[in-house]
């Protein structure tokens, strides 16, 4: 069989390192759309915003803190709803019982019947008081709310029957018997729901912000 050369600079001559050539080539475009498609990130479906839902912010400098019209300084009130918040009562029913026990709010009077200062906790109780949360001034402010909101506590929320709750404070759960509502009781629920509806006003009237740690008594 005859043989042919193969002569310089003909398409035969250049193939082989073309055809080598176009074969890295591809094989580098390749590389490229396949860690193009692994680095995209994933959707997270957390991370998608709802764009029928409307988001309105504040600025939680613009917000006035809420402070009820009692004769308490605003520490106080703020260290009211600490309390409140740590022993999971409302803030208007410890309110409540001041205003029905003590409505001049006086941190040193002392009753007839030896009640003690903004709660008017019984002389009774304050050893027993004492043995579970310190040693405390109850004819201080300090000393009596942190006394009050814990003797409130015993009840609430395990009772979340509010006159059932004030019933309890007032007599004594022991003592309760078959009533369901006094004149008393009934003094505190009316109180408790006066405080409550100037908590929903300022809520109305703030929005839905998110609003700081401790502004109301509401969880």
């Amino acid at each position: 069989m005859k043989k042919y050369k193969i002569r310089p600079y003909s398409i035969a001559y250049f193939w082989k390192p073309i055809s080598a050539l176009l074969f890295v080539s591809m094989l580098f475009f390749i590389l490229i759309i396949i860690s193009g498609c692994t680095d995209k990130p994933v959707d997270n479906p957390v991370d998608k915003v709802v764009e029928s839902e409307e988001v309105e912010y504040f600025d939680i400098d613009e917000i006035e803190p809420l402070y009820y019209d009692v004769p308490l300084s605003h520490e106080m009130q703020d260290y009211l709803r600490q309390l409140c918040n740590k022993r999971e009562i409302p803030v208007e029913l410890a309110l409540a019982f001041m205003t029905v026990e003590n409505r001049q709010f006086d941190p040193a009077a002392i009753s007839s019947t030896n009640d003690y200062g903004l709660f008017q906790l019984n002389i009774g109780n304050h050893e027993y008081i004492k043995t579970q949360i310190g040693d405390i001034d109850f004819l201080s402010e300090a000393g009596n709310i942190n006394a009050g909101t814990y003797w409130i506590s015993r009840y609430y929320p395990r009772i979340k029957n509010i006159e059932k709750v004030a019933l309890c404070y007032h007599h004594g759960e022991g003592n309760v018997g078959n009533r369901t509502s006094t004149e008393y009781s009934r003094a505190v629920l009316r109180e408790y729901e006066a405080y409550t509806k100037v908590t929903e006003d300022y809520h109305e009237k703030t929005g839905n912000a998110s609003m700081p740690a401790g502004l109301s008594g509401k969880k």
